[in-house]
C-alpha cells in the first residue's frame, strides 16, 4: 500500500475511533482519553494507536479498558470504514504530557530562582 494511502487511512480510523470513543465507550467521568496518533503497518496488519489520557494516575486503567474493548472497536471500524483488510488495534500510552509538565516544572523552578 503505498504511504499515501496509509497515512490516509491513518486519519481516517483516528476520526472514526474518536467518534467511537465518545459513543461505544464507558471512560469514567473526570477522565480524559485523546488519540494523539495512529500508525498502520504497510500490510494492514496492526494500527498501533497512541492515546493520552489525563490524569495521568488513570493511564493504566485506561490502557487495559481500551485494550478490552478493541474487539468492539474494531467492529465499529469494520462498520464505519470499508477496507479490504481491518487491522487489529494495539493500544499505546502517550507519555508526551507527561514530559511536558516535567519541563514545565523545571521551568517554574527557574524563574523562581532568579
Amino acid at each position: 500500500m503505498s504511504v499515501k494511502r496509509v497515512q490516509k487511512l491513518n486519519e481516517l480510523i483516528r476520526h472514526a475511533l474518536g467518534q467511537a470513543f465518545v459513543t461505544e465507550l464507558n471512560i469514567p467521568p473526570g477522565v480524559l482519553a485523546t488519540i494523539t496518533r495512529v500508525t498502520v503497518s504497510p500490510d494492514l496488519s496492526y494500527a498501533d494507536i497512541t492515546v493520552s489520557v489525563l490524569p495521568t494516575a488513570a493511564q493504566v486503567a485506561t490502557q487495559a479498558h481500551l485494550a478490552a474493548h478493541a474487539g468492539s472497536l474494531r467492529t465499529h471500524l469494520a462498520r464505519t470504514l470499508i477496507i479490504r483488510k481491518m487491522p487489529l488495534l494495539r493500544f499505546h500510552i502517550d507519555h508526551s504530557s507527561e514530559a511536558v509538565e516535567e519541563i514545565d516544572a523545571l521551568i517554574d523552578k527557574i524563574h523562581r530562582e532568579e
